[in-house]
């Protein structure tokens, strides 16, 4: 087997062959990298993405404000609707207590000795 200067020996360790990078490839690479941050097209741009990357972190923490927002409204939401659901019950029971039929048993329950008057009351002059 005869060999050339420029061929690799079968089973030799070496460099492989570099095919040249597409574009998107080598900017891909550089981005992945950091080497496109070392540019000096890029540096009078920094001023500009700090400020955004401050935006992006301002509306994310926006974001969340709302939400915990939106959760406290709903939890005091629910415990209106709970506490008027309890004010009817209460205003029921007042009102059932308050009927003449049940002033009346409650008077008998209790071994109370009154009794209804039957003569109209008398105003006095």
């Amino acid at each position: 087997m005869t060999r050339t200067g420029d061929e690799k020996p079968i089973g030799a360790v070496g460099q492989r062959e570099r095919r040249p990078k597409s574009r998107a490839a080598r900017a891909a690479q550089d981005v992945i990298t950091g080497d496109f941050m070392g540019d000096s097209r890029l540096r009078r741009w920094y001023p500009l993405a700090l400020y955004c990357i401050l935006l992006v972190f301002l509306y994310i923490g926006h974001v969340f404000n709302f939400q915990r927002l939106q959760r406290l409204e709903i939890q005091q939401r629910m415990e209106l609707n709970n506490e008027r659901s309890r004010s009817m019950v209460f205003s029921s029971m007042r009102m059932n207590a308050s009927r003449h039929s049940r002033i009346v048993e409650e008077i008998e329950r209790r071994g109370l000795k009154l009794e209804e008057s039957t003569v109209p009351p008398k105003t006095v002059r």
